[in-house]
């Protein structure tokens, strides 16, 4: 993340929204403090973080319920006549 001061930001505006428009996330410093940040609109996704995620998910489901047992047949198993 790029980390600029007021002044900085304020004589290079343009090229900063150029930055962030190509995914580029700015913070912008008064003082040494962060007083704001300028992000994309729609930040650019991240794929090989979404993949992880849904592998997460899935083994977590996976754990959660034994995906091979048929709770149709598991209920009638059990059932009363």
């Amino acid at each position: 993340m790029l980390e600029v001061n007021v002044r900085e930001a304020r004589q290079s505006l343009s090229r900063l929204l150029d930055q962030v428009e190509a995914g580029q996330e700015i913070q912008i410093t008064r003082n040494g403090k962060v007083i704001a940040r300028l992000v994309p609109e729609h930040a650019p996704l991240d794929l090989e973080k979404v993949l992880q995620d849904a592998a997460q998910l899935r083994s977590a489901v996976t754990e959660a319920h034994d995906v091979n047992e048929n709770p149709v047949l598991i209920e009638r198993s059990e059932a009363r006549y």
